[in-house]
Formats: structure tokens, sequence, C-alpha cells
């Protein structure tokens, strides 16, 4: 019974640590999104812009 005790324990240490990294992860992937979502939105502005600057 210890031994079952013992196993479920580090299962779900195992658990938690996975969980964690998965968090970590999506956070990343999170974050370069939104960086590309900030470079892309600059770029639509300055293109937006140089069309209406240049008459197109």
């Amino acid at each position: 019974k210890a031994k079952d005790a013992k196993i479920s324990e580090l299962e779900e240490q195992y658990a938690e640590e996975k969980i964690e990294a998965l968090k970590q992860q999506y956070a990343q992937a999170e974050q370069k999104l939104l960086e590309k979502a900030a470079e892309n939105k600059d770029a639509w502005i300055e293109h937006i812009y140089n069309a209406v600057i240049s008459g197109c």
C-alpha cells in the first residue's frame, strides 16, 4: 500500500510538472503571437498610410 501511495504521488507530481511546462509553452506561444500581431499591425498601418499619401 505504501508503494502504491508513493507511485500515485509521483504520478501526481509528474502531471503537475507537465501541466506547468505546458502553461509556460502556451504563455511563450501567446507572447510570440502577440508580438507577431503587433508587427503585422504596424506593417498594415504603414501600408494604409502610404496608400493614402500616394492616393492609391
